[in-house]
């Protein structure tokens, strides 16, 4: 059986104040807690998609959406 010692430095490196970092040299494992965490907003329940009276409320959606997405894009090039 292996030592503790000789698995940790086969697997695991240290990155910056980080230890116990798993890799395989050329590829790490992300660590989940710096993925951000996207939202999402729920359809109401009363609305259907294929109703003429409910267009106007997807319409909207999809409208919000690509403006959000668009503000989102210039938030990560830094535009603002």
């Amino acid at each position: 059986m292996k030592s503790r010692q000789w698995a940790k430095g086969r697997y695991w490196v240290r990155k910056g104040s980080r230890d116990w970092i798993f890799s395989s040299g050329e590829t790490t494992l992300i660590i989940a807690g710096y993925i951000k965490i996207k939202r999402h907003r729920l359809i109401k329940l009363d609305k259907i998609p294929f109703l003429k009276e409910d267009e106007e409320y997807f319409i909207g959606r999809k409208a919000g959406r690509k403006k959000r997405k668009k503000a989102a894009a210039n938030r990560e090039a830094g535009l603002r």
